[in-house]
């Protein structure tokens, strides 16, 4: 039926214009790799995984999030299978700021690939629903997360930057985890938004057609 692809197309389509009419939509996001943690944690311990401990055990701003990865695998030759494939995209198309893991779905739902990344939001990840419907699509897809970015949507401001500071300062100790690490990533991160990658602002003083830098300059007086 050619009214199954439309309704797919549309749905895609939907998705995308709600997150560009949202309140950040005036705003360039800002999406940063987490580094990847190697074979053996460093004695400092995993950004990626304090980043991912925040983003599902802490309440956030809603101009920050973190995206993880989910490979899915489906066997498309079992019964029900395409049920519980519309049965995860339902249950993410509820959530905002989803846009992007229902275009990922969509290899799904257009029945050209058994294998996939989702990326996914963990504001939209803490949904019971979400998970329910991940775990009978695939059983075995949270253990294959990957954590993947920080994500800011617009700089936040002066409270939003407090609630992020003080809820990374809340993260029991881990020693798989670096508070510390993660501390300065999103520092940094809320920088490069504001200024630009590696960038942070800087007061030069004149007086007059003099650079106090460079030139004498003689106390009134003297």
């Amino acid at each position: 039926m050619i009214s199954g692809p439309i309704c797919a197309e549309m749905r895609r389509v939907v998705a995308a214009r709600k997150e560009a009419k949202s309140r950040f939509a005036n705003y360039s996001p800002l999406n940063t790799v987490l580094p990847a943690d190697p074979a053996v944690l460093p004695a400092s311990g995993s950004i990626a995984k304090a980043a991912y401990r925040l983003a599902t055990t802490k309440t956030l701003p809603s101009s920050v999030d973190v995206i993880v990865a989910i490979p899915i695998t489906v066997d498309t030759r079992a019964a029900g299978t395409y049920a519980k494939i519309n049965a995860l995209i339902l249950a993410v198309e509820a959530r905002d700021f989803t846009a992007t893991a229902i275009l990922d779905l969509g290899a799904f739902e257009d029945g050209v690939a058994a294998v996939l990344e989702m990326h996914l939001p963990c504001q939209a990840l803490s949904d019971p629903s979400i998970v329910a419907a991940l775990g009978d699509l695939d059983g075995n897809a949270m253990a294959r997360l990957r954590v993947c970015s920080l994500l800011l949507r617009q700089p936040p401001d002066d409270g939003e930057r407090k609630s992020i500071m003080d809820a990374i300062n809340q993260l029991a100790s881990d020693p798989q985890e670096d508070k510390a690490g993660l501390v300065k990533f999103v520092d940094r991160c809320l920088a490069d938004q504001i200024f630009g990658s590696g960038r942070s602002p800087r007061v030069k003083v004149y007086r007059g057609t003099a650079v106090p830098l460079f030139d004498p300059i003689a106390r009134a007086g003297a």
